[in-house]
């Protein structure tokens, strides 16, 4: 449920405020926030390597769980699939992440989420174009968003020293969909366990939509060299908790997959969203980008 104009302006403040309180964990050392994106700090952000978001094409992590459906909870199932696919955006070469969310085996989201890596090895989110579904029939992109179109800026999705006591920092930041995922570093957790293992020395990071609050706040939990392990739910309407169940490194046959399915949202963005994507470059495969040729 979102807030008012004037609650979400009250909590866009707030916000801007936490960002700009120094932080005592880190004396003489500032840490990246979404005003500090710099197209020119990336030689290649397609190339992913940070300790706590590693995105290696052909890497696919499974979470499942519960989520809040009609007053209800119901099997909810995420896959995150790291394609070989690039695409550039606010003059930064980002990877794509193809992304399917389902609820009681129906799909209700089908994502394209881009990300890329500065030169000091932040992850950031650079854009994003989810297709939404409504009892599996197509409802459109309300939330679709890319780094320098409008009013969309680009946020951090994971810092190179993510610290407690550091400053929170924004995910993305796009008022005119209400978008602003504000991350808080909480701390460390010795280890955790879910169904596809045990992890030592995980991140928690605590998140919420500053324009709209209503819809809750989750804990994720980040297990160095491989990512997002689980999910938990604080507070609010959507009452989702995922676990991760499966990491597969995908074969060509499954590569190649996934390549195809978010080449296919990739282009219908143009046709749902030309006003957000329709100046952007198509997605291009790692194989075509070496040799030149844009798909």
């Amino acid at each position: 449920m979102k807030r008012s104009t004037l609650a979400a302006c009250v909590a866009f403040a707030v916000a801007l405020g936490a960002l700009s309180t120094p932080s005592t964990a880190n004396a003489g050392e500032r840490p990246v926030t979404h005003e500090d994106f710099d197209s020119r700090d990336f030689s290649d952000g397609s190339r992913i390597n940070n300790k706590f978001l590693p995105l290696s094409p052909g890497t696919q992590l499974t979470l499942e769980g519960t989520v809040n459906a009609g007053g209800a909870p119901a099997v909810h199932r995420v896959v995150f699939t790291v394609t070989d696919l690039t695409k550039e955006l606010d003059g930064v070469r980002s990877r794509v992440i193809y992304d399917v969310d389902s609820t009681a085996g129906v799909v209700t989201e089908a994502e394209l989420a881009f990300m890329a890596q500065d030169d000091d090895g932040n992850v950031w989110n650079t854009g994003e174009y989810p297709e939404v579904f409504e009892d599996g029939v197509f409802a459109g992109a309300p939330a679709a968003w890319a780094g320098g179109v409008q009013d969309a800026l680009p946020g951090v999705g994971m810092r190179v020293r993510p610290r407690p006591g550091t400053s929170d920092y924004f995910q993305g930041l796009v008022p005119s969909i209400e978008f602003g995922d504000l991350a808080s570093i909480v701390g460390f957790v010795p280890e955790v366990c879910v169904p596809a293992g045990c992890f030592r020395n995980v991140l928690q990071i605590k998140e919420t939509n500053t324009f709209a609050s209503g819809e809750g706040f989750q804990m994720k939990y980040y297990a160095p060299r491989v990512g997002n392990i689980r999910i938990d739910f604080l507070g609010g309407a959507e009452e989702e908790r995922l676990e991760l169940v499966k990491v597969k490194h995908l074969g060509d046959d499954g590569l190649q997959k996934a390549r195809n399915a978010a080449r296919r949202l990739d282009r219908r963005a143009y046709r749902v969203a030309p006003d957000v994507f329709g100046d952007t470059p198509l997605a291009v495969a790692d194989t075509d980008r070496d040799r030149g040729r844009e798909d």
